[in-house]
């Protein structure tokens, strides 16, 4: 089940995907179907993992560089080696296709504003990743269905002067060329 939380009045926003495994299933009989179950559900929650260290990866690019093609190369290329460090290198070639990768700024009214955008610089981002019709490589029956994970965020410049990069003199500490600092914080 995917879950997506909107504030009503402001910026934040995130999506989250719940597993019901066979803990969560009324017991109507017999038990053929639950070790199966069991076992799309871990791989359901596998490649969940993956999605979700590959967004805390493009955020932090992100970040850093305020390109998003950088920040979903990032994002990719987390995503594939967590798959890999899963053992799930399987589905690497058929999850290909299947993965998109966007960052969203939002203003206080809620809008979309585009992140190219220099208006976008001081406000909530979202960015989400989301993995559509996961096959079903192990037991060959279709699609087992589809993951998403978003998360707010929001980044910072700080701007700083280094001492001695003007010429003449200065107050010792605070005159010289600025270079920005950058932070980033989760927000839920």
């Amino acid at each position: 089940m995917v879950v997506q939380c909107v504030s009503p009045k402001g910026p934040l926003a995130c999506s989250r995907t719940y597993f019901f495994g066979a803990t969560h299933t009324p017991y109507l009989g017999n038990g053929d179907g639950l070790e199966k179950k069991t076992e799309e559900v871990k791989l359901l929650s596998q490649i969940y993992f993956a999605v979700v260290e590959a967004v805390l990866a493009g955020i932090d690019t992100f970040s850093k560089t305020s390109h998003v093609t950088k920040a979903k190369e990032a994002a990719e290329k987390v995503f594939f080696n967590t798959l890999d460090a899963l053992q799930l290198s399987c589905f690497k070639t058929p999850l290909r296709t299947k993965i998109d990768f966007w960052i969203q700024a939002v203003n206080n009214q809620g809008r979309i504003i585009p992140v190219e955008n220099k208006d976008s610089l001081y406000l909530v981002k979202t960015v989400t990743m989301a993995v559509y019709d996961i096959p079903d490589l192990l037991a060959g029956r279709g699609c087992l269905g589809s993951v998403v994970f978003s998360e707010s965020f929001l980044t910072s410049q700080i701007l700083v002067k280094e001492k001695g990069s003007m010429g003449g003199k200065k107050p010792s500490g605070w005159l010289g060329r600025r270079r920005p600092l950058r932070f980033h914080s989760h927000t839920q």
